[in-house]
């Protein structure tokens, strides 16, 4: 009975493994054209990568 569904979810999971890889590629290259697209940057604004691998910790307000 068991066997019998490896295939299945085989296929599944090699399906999501496309996608993602295809994305991925997607991803990068569209990172390609917005760095041509736009050289220069200014300095003191931080990327959404580089806000959220280092976010600022602020103490939370209950107002």
């Amino acid at each position: 009975m068991y066997f019998d569904l490896g295939r299945p979810f085989a296929g599944i999971f090699f399906g999501l493994y496309l996608i993602t890889t295809v994305l991925q590629k997607e991803s990068d290259l569209f990172d390609q054209q917005l760095a041509v697209a736009k050289p220069s940057r200014p300095a003191s604004k931080k990327s959404h990568r580089e806000v959220a691998a280092n976010p600022a910790l602020t103490h939370a307000h209950s107002h």
